[in-house]
């Protein structure tokens, strides 16, 4: 029993240190793993480099036509731009019917999602909601009342008279065992541009410093284990919704 509870607090220990300081981590990260920032040009895949000369020519046509007031080089500028115009069209379904579609077809969604990435996106404020007679338009109020709908949803069980579960007929499992080499063969498989957890490291930490990594997690997944105790706070996740067809 005392080494039970001396686990139990080495592990609180532990991951309270580790969890409090993970802002000194992220610092850590920020200063001292090297970082290039780049700016983005906007680029859209299926502007090719022919698409790109076409366009060139368009605007030195634009300012001719703007330079001399000519009707013919306004004429001419007006044809070549619906030709541009139509090429440009053109690439876009070709790159959405073949590239986008074919990637979905051998299940590989990365050229849909950077698709998808390129589309302009509007901000939608929630409008304001009416409760009986009264309108509330504050966001604190809003949530509010979202909030109650969403529990209202719900069926709140008595559990204050649980039926006991019977014997499991299952055989119990063997020892969990973690080992290091397990634990950086999985950090080693991580994919180092997928965003953070709620503890703000970057899988490409993780990944690298895979070996350093493996010995500490080692000590906290046994301890964990040993004592039956998750920390709270590794109970927590980001959640995102994501729409799926046929989704009401």
């Amino acid at each position: 029993m005392n080494h039970v509870k001396m686990t139990s607090c080495c592990l609180q220990g532990l991951s309270s240190f580790l969890l409090s300081n993970s802002s000194t981590t992220c610092n850590l990260e920020m200063e001292l793993v090297p970082k290039k920032q780049v700016k983005s040009h906007g680029r859209l895949p299926w502007i090719t480099t022919q698409i790109k000369r076409m366009m060139q020519k368009r605007e030195r046509l634009f300012r001719l036509a703007r330079s001399s007031k000519r009707a013919l080089h306004w004429q001419s500028y007006k044809k070549y731009h619906n030709f541009v115009q139509r090429q440009i069209h053109l690439a876009h379904s070709n790159y959405v019917n073949e590239g986008i579609g074919g990637s979905l077809e051998v299940a590989d969604a990365k050229a849909f999602w950077n698709y998808i990435k390129l589309q302009p996106t509007e901000s939608i404020r929630i409008p304001p909601l009416q409760v009986r007679v009264n309108v509330f338009d504050s966001n604190e109020r809003k949530a509010d009342i979202l909030n109650k709908h969403f529990q209202s949803a719900f069926t709140l069980e008595d559990t204050s008279s649980l039926p006991q579960l019977p014997p499991s007929p299952y055989p119990q499992t063997d020892q969990v065992i973690t080992n290091t080499p397990g634990l950086e063969k999985q950090l080693q498989k991580l994919k180092p541009n997928k965003a953070a957890g709620p503890d703000q490291i970057s899988p490409w930490v993780l990944k690298t410093f895979a070996p350093q990594c493996a010995q500490i997690l080692q000590v906290i997944f046994t301890q964990s284990y040993e004592s039956g105790i998750l920390h709270e706070e590794w109970k927590k996740a980001l959640v995102s919704p994501v729409y799926k067809k046929d989704d009401e």
